[in-house]
């Protein structure tokens, strides 16, 4: 009987204890649980409270996007596509310009970025530069309406000018890449429109010759 008793005793007791303890365990993991679910929550509603300010207009957003990520090729093209395009002031659209250089610089073949810094440039009537931005988004985005439109629409502008005023820079981004098809796409274009057919010929098929899938040449 004392035996029994005593080892009955024990047992309860080190039942009781396992418990307690086992009840500290739960508080202690729940108390760390809560505190870390309120640190993250605490740092989301900041985070929050400060992209709010973000959120005023395009231009705020884009700016935002941009310097949050730098490492991401569409993030800078979205940011540059809305500076460049609305920025209010010479500056901002500068850094549109370059947040769409720096997308390219990401990723070379990014045809669409290539697409809005010749819209830029055509809207400034710098149109050597415009046509090889030109010619280098239908280099990397084959088929799409906007730029095949735009390379039929960018010879109305041309005519208008005198071939001194491009045909220059042309023949230089021509030389200083010869084996880029876009740099003879450029040139057969702009001989086009001055009325050259024999000449925007040979560039085209020039064109072909560094890359026979240039469907737009």
């Amino acid at each position: 009987r004392y035996w029994r008793d005593w080892s009955s005793d024990v047992c309860s007791s080190d039942l009781a204890y396992q418990a307690t303890q086992g009840h500290a365990g739960i508080w202690l993991r729940r108390g760390i649980a809560t505190a870390v679910v309120s640190a993250i929550c605490l740092a989301m509603s900041w985070r929050t409270v400060t992209r709010n300010e973000d959120w005023q207009d395009n231009l705020h957003l884009a700016w935002e996007t941009a310097q949050d990520n730098p490492g991401s090729a569409k993030a800078c093209y979205w940011a540059g596509n809305i500076l460049a395009m609305n920025g209010p002031t010479a500056e901002v659209q500068s850094a549109g310009v370059q947040c769409l250089e720096h997308a390219i610089e990401l990723y070379p073949e990014y045809g669409l970025a290539y697409f809005e810094l010749a819209k830029h440039q055509g809207r400034h009537q710098h149109l050597a530069k415009s046509l090889i931005y030109l010619s280098k988004a239908a280099e990397y985005s084959p088929g799409v309406n906007d730029i095949r439109t735009a390379l039929v629409a960018v010879k109305t502008d041309l005519k208008s000018n005198a071939g001194d005023s491009y045909m220059p820079e042309l023949r230089e981004y021509k030389a200083a890449h010869p084996d880029d098809p876009a740099a003879y796409l450029a040139l057969g274009v702009a001989f086009s429109a001055q009325g050259k057919y024999p000449e925007a010929e040979r560039a085209l098929m020039d064109g072909l010759s560094k890359d026979r899938h240039f469907h737009e040449a």
